[in-house]
């Protein structure tokens, strides 16, 4: 397996798997755009979760790109990241019009996780 692959085990895939991270986060990072949540785990690998909801980003062309760029964010800096569950939420309404500014946000959401670990 590539550093770049994607595999389900580091994906959050259940609401149980979500729900201690939105309870009790150790690490709450917001942009204009984003909220990042991210919480320790028992793993030996960080794990992703996305909440990219339709009622902020009502197009799927603007929903799937938002979650394109995370998840490439995410593979390229997951052996950084250490053993967090991770889940990023999408704040404000987006369009495509304001599409250029994700991917910086997103890298500075992951930068500053990457600052706060220990």
């Amino acid at each position: 397996m590539t550093s770049t692959d994607f595999p389900r085990a580091y994906r959050l895939l259940t609401p149980k798997d979500y729900q201690p991270v939105f309870k009790q986060p150790d690490v709450k990072i917001s942009t204009q755009h984003f909220l990042l949540l991210a919480k320790k785990n028992h793993l030996p690998h960080p794990r992703l979760g996305l909440a990219i909801t339709k009622k902020k980003a009502q197009l799927a062309v603007v929903r799937n790109h938002i979650k394109r760029h995370i998840r490439n964010s995410f593979r390229t800096h997951k052996a950084q990241l250490n053993n967090y569950d991770i889940i990023f939420l999408l704040r404000k309404n987006i369009n495509k019009e304001n599409l250029a500014t994700i991917p910086a946000e997103i890298q500075q959401c992951i930068e500053q996780l990457l600052a706060k670990q220990v």
